[in-house]
Parts: structure tokens; C-alpha cells; sequence
């Protein structure tokens, strides 16, 4: 078969334990027909295949965000950031400039809608957009609250939060017989309920309420998110794993601990607990959450920064009691902006990691993130975006040559 477009000469690390590291990768109709050496890559290569020389550059999957608050704006930028699928928490008013998108053709960016659970009973609008998208958009998903924010004192915590709003209202405890109602209709179509829960105690009650549900519904369904899970107590941890419920978590945020120790004081231990979670068994997805919920100070898209975030070691005293490094590794940051976002989505089987048969969602960078210091994360670029074989971003603008 001869390749449409074939990267060669890089070095790639492909998320797959069974062939980790290749030289080349070749995709043909949009899905990846080669991975292996660059000799062997000259058999996927005729006259009309495209070569980009890579000349030893770093390459991975390209990213999936599995939180993002979309808007059609952010095309490009995704391209720029090596970002090939986002997971979008919906809104019924984000419609309109979604088909206004398939209207000027491929919207050359994979988008996964997450609508409020309210709305499972009346999701046409959503099955159409995802039935006549060609696969680029799709239906995944619910999305509901059980909690509020910290930085506003709506978080539901065992121990009150110094902020703690006294009149809060926590949709998990005033609506629990709705949601399961809810919850079971969404499941009835085949899509997985994402629940935010920022506080350990809203984290307790939603995986109680999985654990009932799962009684109905085995591990090998839809996949159950607690989404945001910024503080799980100790004796939650555990539960995920047994459970089947995957961590839905934000990586950029650790960079609010110290402010955090200040509200919720020695809980701040269970802070993003991204070690402990990982060392249970819990799969972990990251995302970015942009833009947040402050417009002029937006968290930020950037999938590098989010794995440089990941691997920095916890703040605070290394000496106290208090302490653990929830920090992951390299390799484990990077799979959860790849092949676990898309085993969040039910996607690992297509998509994730650099595999024969998936789709060609590939992404080079200016440095290799196993050779650079840690600290120089945030200082490496994308310079090259491949999306369903076709180059959607180049930081040279070379497109057809060498890098």
C-alpha cells in the first residue's frame, strides 16, 4: 500500500508497550498504515507520497483534551498545541457554532460533546450534529455537578473549607433520586456519566452513587468520570480502581497548592493526588479545563504545560508529616493526554497512541521530552500537527519537507 504521507527519520515514542520507540510513521485515507523503521518505511513510499524528513525530532500521538469549554476560536489554537481531540463540556448554545463548522467542511479537529445531564432526555440535536460529522464530532457523554468551585466557597468538603459558603447549595445531596433517574437513561444510550466533584466529600457521594449504579451496569460499559477530583480522601482513593471509574483530572491546577493549604488547611495532603491515585489502579485522563471560570485569567490549553505540571514534584516542606509527592512520571503524564484521555471516551482502540489501524493523529516536537531537563517542559514547541494524515499546523509553514 502506498502511504499518503510519510514522517521519517524521527524518533517517536508511540504509547504502546508492545513497540515503543520507531522511526517512521506512514498513514494512508487518514489512518496510520506504518510504524516501525525508516528502511522499512521505503516500502509505503511512492511517487505521490508526501516525505517529511524529520531529521531525529521527537514525535508522539497528538494530545486529547478531555476537559475543555469549546468554542469554534479555538481550532487553530488547538493545531498550534499539538491537540487533535478535545472533550467539550457542552452547552445547548455552543449548537449553532458547531453546524456552522461542519458547514465549511471537516472541522479538521475532533470534538466529543458532554451535554448537561438535565438535557438526556432530549439530545436530537446532539445525535444529529454526531451522526452526520463523519466521526469528527460525537456524542459521548453527560456531564452534571455535585459540587461548586474552592475558590469561591461552594466545594463540598467533610472538614469546611475556610471559605465555606454557609448557604452553598450541593446539587449531589438535593438531587440524588433525579440524577439516578437521569443517570439510567443515560446509560440506556450507551453514554457515560462525568461528574464534577471538586471537595472529598462530593467526591465521597458520587462514587457512592457509581457503586449503587454499578450494581446495574458492569465495568465493561460506558465509562464513569469523576471529573475535576482536587481532593479525595484517603479511603476513596482505592475506589476508583475498584470501581472502573476513571480520575478526570487537571493537571495546571497544582500550581494552586499553596494558595489551596491557606482554605482547606492539613486536607490539602489529598490534594491532587495523582501518585496515589495512579499507584491504586485508578486511570487518569487529563484536561485543560479552558477557558475556567475567569475569562480574563484563563487556564491555560497548553498540553505541555499540563505534563510539565504533572511531573514537578508536590510543593511544600518535604520534612512534614504532611507531605507526599504526588507528582507522575514522564511517561505516565503523557499517556493520560493520549491514550488514556481516549480510553476515558471509549476511543483506545482508534486513537492514542501510534498504531497500525488508528487514526493518523500525530504531533513532532522541537525537543525530546525524555532527553530535556524537566524544568525546560514549558520551554518545548509543536512544530508540526498532523491530524487524519493531513498536516493541519507547521511552525516552519514547511509542510512537504525537511524539518
Amino acid at each position: 500500500m502506498q502511504a499518503d504521507i510519510a514522517l521519517t527519520n524521527g524518533r517517536f515514542w508511540t504509547v504502546q508497550n508492545d513497540n515503543p520507540w520507531v522511526e517512521s510513521v506512514c498513514a494512508n485515507d487518514g489512518n496510520i498504515v506504518f510504524v516501525g523503521s525508516s528502511k522499512d518505511a521505503l516500502e509505503y513510499i511512492g511517487p505521490v507520497t508526501r516525505v517529511i524528513d524529520l531529521r531525529g525530532r521527537f514525535g508522539l500521538p497528538a494530545f486529547n483534551d478531555s476537559h475543555v469549554h469549546f468554542h469554534p476560536d479555538m481550532v487553530g489554537q488547538a493545531h498550534r498545541l499539538g491537540i487533535s481531540c478535545i472533550q467539550d463540556i457542552t452547552v445547548r448554545s455552543g449548537l449553532q457554532d458547531l453546524k456552522k463548522m461542519m458547514q465549511g467542511g471537516q472541522p479538521s479537529l475532533r470534538l466529543r460533546l458532554r451535554p448537561p445531564l438535565e438535557e438526556v432526555h432530549d439530545l436530537a440535536d446532539y445525535e444529529e450534529l454526531s451522526a452526520t460529522s463523519e466521526g469528527w464530532i460525537k456524542l459521548i457523554g453527560v456531564k452534571a455537578y455535585a459540587d461548586g468551585r474552592i475558590s469561591d466557597g461552594s466545594a463540598l468538603f467533610f472538614r469546611p473549607a475556610m471559605n465555606q459558603q454557609e448557604d452553598a447549595q450541593f446539587p449531589v445531596i438535593a438531587k440524588v433520586d433525579e440524577w439516578k433517574r437521569h443517570l439510567g437513561a443515560a446509560l440506556d444510550c450507551g453514554l457515560a456519566p462525568s461528574v464534577h466533584a471538586m471537595g472529598d466529600r462530593a467526591v465521597h457521594l458520587v462514587l457512592d452513587l457509581f457503586e449503587e449504579i454499578r450494581k446495574e451496569c458492569p465495568n465493561n460499559g460506558p465509562r464513569f468520570r469523576v471529573v475535576h477530583a482536587s481532593v479525595v480522601g484517603p479511603g476513596d482513593i482505592p475506589r476508583f480502581a475498584e470501581l472502573g471509574v476513571v480520575a478526570e483530572v487537571n493537571p495546571v491546577q497544582r500550581f494552586a497548592q499553596d494558595w489551596l493549604r491557606g482554605i482547606i488547611g492539613e486536607q490539602v495532603r489529598w490534594s491532587f493526588p495523582f501518585r496515589s491515585l495512579s499507584d491504586s489502579g485508578a486511570i487518569l485522563c487529563f484536561g485543560s479545563d479552558h477557558p475556567g471560570p475567569n475569562a480574563s485569567n484563563p487556564f491555560p490549553l497548553d498540553p505541555l504545560l499540563g505534563i510539565y505540571a504533572a511531573v514537578i514534584p508536590t510543593e511544600g516542606d518535604p520534612q512534614s508529616e504532611l507531605y507526599h509527592d504526588e507528582s507522575l512520571t514522564l511517561e505516565e503524564a503523557i499517556e493520560a493526554y493520549t491514550i488514556r484521555a481516549a480510553y476515558a471516551a471509549g476511543e483506545e482502540e482508534t486513537m492514542g497512541s501510534l498504531r497500525c489501524g488508528k487514526v493518523a493523529d500525530v504531533i513532532v516536537l522541537s525537543d525530546d521530552l525524555f532527553r530535556v531537563p524537566r524544568d525546560r517542559i514549558p520551554d518545548v514547541e509543536v512544530v508540526l500537527t498532523m491530524i487524519g494524515g493531513i498536516v493541519v499546523f507547521s511552525r516552519t509553514g514547511n509542510v512537504s519537507g525537511i524539518y
